[in-house]
């Protein structure tokens, strides 16, 4: 019974349009519930956009997420609001490293892009995974240049993550947020980085 919740919940209209134990597979891990379905239940998508893949990847399931792709589930799809699977595969603690990896390795594009703007380079500093972020730029994410990540360099400064903070800086993250606002690093080692970057 909690699972049947956690599914509505966390993929709202999924039930009416994906197939049930498909999803409750997907979510447990189940590879050999997935390998007995039909083509056309695996591929599917529900009315919010999600599939399959967009659910392996948050759980970090990255035997289903191969077996999907193997099938012809897009390592791309887009929700409603333009969430990929890379994206959603950031925002779990699950098997982050090698899920993400994978993604790429699949052909995930590092750039694509939800409804606010935001891609999965910036979803990754959010949580301050420092090694994410740099997997991300090795795969060529870039920073546009717009308010939403000069706002999330100033976010990282005062957390006093420095290490996040470089990559930002590193990517390309505007400089001139950091000169405009007065605020305090939330560590040393984010203070002496500020210093160094504003005296550049």
């Amino acid at each position: 019974m909690k699972k049947l919740l956690l599914i509505g919940l966390c993929w709202g209209s999924s039930l009416n349009c994906m197939d049930a134990k498909l999803v409750g597979a997907t979510l447990e891990g189940d590879l050999a519930v997935l390998k007995t379905a039909s083509s056309e239940n695996i591929c599917a998508v529900d009315s919010q956009g999600y599939t399959l893949m967009h659910i392996a990847a948050q759980e970090g399931h990255t035997k289903i997420i191969k077996f999907l792709y193997d099938q012809g589930v897009s390592v791309n799809a887009c929700t409603t609001v333009e969430e990929t699977p890379l994206m959603l595969s950031i925002a779990k603690n699950k098997n982050q490293t090698e899920t993400v990896n994978l993604l790429l390795r699949l052909g995930a594009k590092v750039n694509m892009v939800n409804h606010n703007g935001i891609a999965a380079l910036y979803e990754a500093a959010e949580f301050e995974r420092s090694d994410i972020v740099a997997i991300l730029i090795l795969a060529g994410a870039i920073v546009p240049s717009n308010k939403k990540y000069q706002e999330l360099l100033i976010k990282t400064f005062k957390r006093g993550n420095a290490i996040v903070a470089q990559q930002l800086l590193d990517a390309g993250v505007a400089l001139e947020c950091l000169k405009k606002k007065s605020f305090v690093p939330g560590s040393l080692e984010a203070a002496k980085l500020l210093i160094r970057t504003i005296n550049t």
